[in-house]
């Protein structure tokens, strides 16, 4: 067995836990029940709200792009964006080159520098990620000692670890030079199969580290806080279409705390946030704000599945309009992992000289 096939069963195992764990216990008549409830127009408010949080992403990703190409479209990049997420529902790991090669046929740029990009999109998403989740911490104290008793006591060892985690990211930043020799140093004895990777990872993130402090890092900022802002308001907009009064009381503040949530969700490894997105919100509820668990996971369900199918729709027809198809992206996938530019040129349909290397090869 390929070893991707023993990635995608993983990921697959995982999903299944974790749904299992979120279901357990629920009465599904009550869960039927409370998912014919809800209205459909503020469902889809949510989804909109989303999809504006993807557009500031989009315009964010220009910014950091500054430095390789001084203007970019924020369209294309929103294109790109959605496109990818489509894409990874469908092939996991397929978005990971769906998006800067969309991005890089419309805007002229070579595929390696926007792979750079993203790395450091990452970055700052768990800087993002982090910060707000010492913000939850300090927040919902009780609540979180409440629905949580097994982790009440280790709250100051949680934080203290996200800040020691905080710290190493921002001297990363500040260092990237320094961080990638040493990281190169470190792994220059690992096996090939591994080292080519890693350091190539690490090169990238240097090279776009660069790039973000070219660009300023106030605009990569605000266009972070525009994300996670439209997101809050998505899963606020979301509460109110169920008639649950306990789902509505939860409120803004703890529309952020589900998205805090939501954001620790989607770090574990399952495919489009199936499983693990369902049992910590629907939890979320359940245990901090004292929703009904049929509710809480409807909740969960419902809006999970909204904005699953609305993203995936919309991102397949953007693909499609690409030329881009599901054996092309096999194709892709193949020549990323044999770690071929000329193979990749040519699954890709591009000059070699335009894909560069991809980052494959230093």
């Amino acid at each position: 067995m390929k070893h991707p096939a023993i990635r995608l069963a993983i990921t697959v195992l995982i999903s299944l836990a974790a749904l299992w764990l979120a279901f357990r216990g629920v009465n599904f008549h009550q869960l039927l029940a409370e998912i014919a409830k809800t209205n459909i127009w503020l469902l889809i408010l949510g989804v909109l709200l989303l999809f504006t949080s993807h557009l500031v992403r989009a315009w964010r990703w220009t910014v950091i792009i500054r430095p390789m190409k001084k203007r970019t479209s924020t369209f294309v990049g929103f294109k790109a964006i959605m496109g990818a997420y489509a894409m990874n529902n469908v092939v996991p790991r397929s978005g990971e080159l769906v998006r800067p090669y969309i991005f890089a046929k419309h805007e002229k740029v070579y595929m390696s520098g926007t792979i750079a990009t993203i790395l450091i999109e990452r970055v700052t998403d768990l800087i993002a990620n982090v910060i707000f989740l010492l913000v939850a911490l300090l927040i919902f104290p009780r609540e979180i000692a409440h629905g949580f008793p097994s982790i009440a006591g280790d709250t100051v060892i949680i934080m203290a670890g996200m800040l020691a985690l905080l710290g190493l990211v921002v001297t990363m930043i500040f260092s990237a030079g320094k961080t990638e020799r040493v990281i190169h140093k470190l792994i220059r004895n690992w096996p090939a199969k591994i080292q080519n990777p890693v350091g190539r990872a690490a090169t990238e993130f240097a090279s776009g580290l660069r790039g973000v402090r070219a660009s300023g890092a106030l605009p990569v900022a605000i266009g972070t806080a525009g994300i996670w802002l439209f997101y809050v308001l998505s899963m606020y907009a979301w509460l109110f279409a169920f008639p649950e009064p306990q789902i509505v009381s939860v409120g803004i503040i703890g529309a952020f705390f589900l998205r805090v949530v939501s954001g620790i969700a989607f770090l574990i490894p399952t495919p489009g946030g199936v499983g693990s997105y369902h049992y910590f919100i629907s939890q979320a509820l359940f245990r901090i704000f004292s929703v009904p668990l049929a509710s809480a996971i409807a909740y969960a369900t419902v809006t999970h599945a909204a904005f699953d199918i609305l993203t995936t729709a919309v991102g397949l027809i953007i693909v499609a309009t690409e030329g881009i198809s599901l054996k092309n992206i096999k194709e892709v996938i193949r020549a990323s992992e044999d770690g071929s530019p000329k193979e990749l040129a040519k699954a890709l349909h591009q000059p070699i000289e335009k894909v560069g290397s991809l980052g494959l090869q230093r």
